[in-house]
């Protein structure tokens, strides 16, 4: 809440000193709204959005073009959106988000940079290197949503790595991407083919080389799995059997030939006919009708017919009311509390609100960027 109110007293200033500014130097209204988009921008990327702890060895923190060396160990350096971070020989970094509680340690001589960071959603991208992630698990909605951009993202130079909350190991090259899901389950899919996703479940790995799609994921071995851990290097995963890589389904399928109307007109008949009851037969098509070569389902008396007209038929005049107080009904057991659980509903209404916050983040991204397309136009034209 403290924040929030940060941001507002920030905003309102900064229209004071706009309109200021526009009575004293007779600024357009274009103008002024090209200086606030500005301003907003800057104030959202100079946001502090998690710390980064300097484990061992040596960091260089790129913000704005320029460059900053931490070596000593321990050291806290807050992070914001854009910051580009390499980290040196033999060195590694914990990076803690303030958002979600999300944590990721980095290893040695990787690259990475944090895209954008808010409360509803965090994209990052690692070109090259090595880093494990602990991510918050998201709360089940209380109704199923169509599919969305994950909450956590991850892009790599060929893959992008969506998370639903879990654990997993990510190693990235030039141009193959390997992952290890440790707990929970990973999303990968190719960028050249963002369509065609794998599910990477616990215990699993899957890897993308160049633009192809992933690979089929495959279980890894208990010592594997934790000498990928243990290991600094991203070529550990050399030692994990990758499965092929996934069919891909995005080229459409042959358009079916469409039928002329001759064509379809012999199709309608057709189907009328099977529907048609057979001959000998009266009453709805499939049921046996009596005096049509076949025995009543339900007899008034006995019967020396074979099958369900047989002895199996049921009585109705000697079926009486204290055979039918012996007939076992067995009542369902249904737990009223495994359907109407109070925490599971608090927590998918958490997770409704988180929703949206999402959308009107993302409608916010939509209306600033068309906005700024106009204002260009305007420019343009001026």
């Amino acid at each position: 809440m403290l924040k929030h109110t940060r941001f507002v007293g920030l905003g309102s200033i900064t229209i004071s000193i706009v309109v200021i500014v526009m009575k004293k130097y007779q600024i357009s209204v274009l103008t002024a709204i090209i200086i606030m988009l500005c301003q907003s921008i800057a104030l959202a990327q100079a946001v502090t959005v998690g710390n980064m702890i300097l484990n061992k060895g040596g960091v260089k923190l790129r913000r704005n073009q320029i460059d900053t060396l931490y070596q000593t160990a321990g050291e806290i350096i807050p992070v914001r959106n854009l910051d580009e971070i390499q980290t040196g020989k033999d060195s590694s970094v914990t990076i803690k988000l303030n958002a979600k509680s999300d944590e990721l340690e980095l290893y040695s001589q990787s690259f990475f940079k944090i895209d954008n960071v808010t409360a509803q959603s965090s994209q990052l991208s690692m070109s090259i290197g090595k880093a494990r992630f602990k991510i918050q698990k998201r709360r089940k909605p209380l109704k199923p949503r169509k599919r969305r951009k994950k909450r956590f993202r991850v892009r790599t130079a060929n893959a992008i790595v969506g998370v639903k909350g879990t654990e997993f190991v990510l190693a990235a090259g030039t141009d193959v991407t390997s992952v290890l899901t440790l707990e929970g389950v990973v999303d990968v899919a190719s960028v050249a083919t963002p369509e065609i996703e794998v599910e990477v479940k616990e215990n699993q790995a899957s890897q993308i080389k160049l633009a192809s799609t992933p690979t089929a994921p495959v279980t890894v071995p208990a010592s594997v799995r934790e000498n990928i851990v243990n290991t600094d290097a991203p070529n550990v995963f050399n030692n994990v059997q990758f499965g092929e890589a996934v069919p891909d389904t995005s080229v459409k399928p042959e358009t079916k030939k469409k039928s002329s109307p001759a064509e379809k007109k012999e199709e309608a008949k057709s189907g009328r006919q099977e529907k048609s009851p057979r001959a000998g037969q009266t009453g709805t098509p499939g049921l046996v009708s009596p005096g049509a070569g076949g025995a009543d389902v339900f007899e008034t008396g006995n019967s020396d017919s074979e099958g369900i007209g047989g002895d199996d038929a049921i009585n109705l005049e000697n079926l009486d009311s204290a055979e039918i107080d012996d007939i076992d009904f067995e009542e369902p057991e249904i737990d009223i509390e495994d359907i109407f659980d109070p925490d599971d509903i608090i927590e998918g209404l958490v997770d409704t609100i988180d929703d949206l916050g999402e959308d009107i983040e993302e409608i916010q991204e939509e209306i600033v960027t068309d906005q700024l397309q106009e204002i260009e136009i305007k420019i343009k034209h001026q």
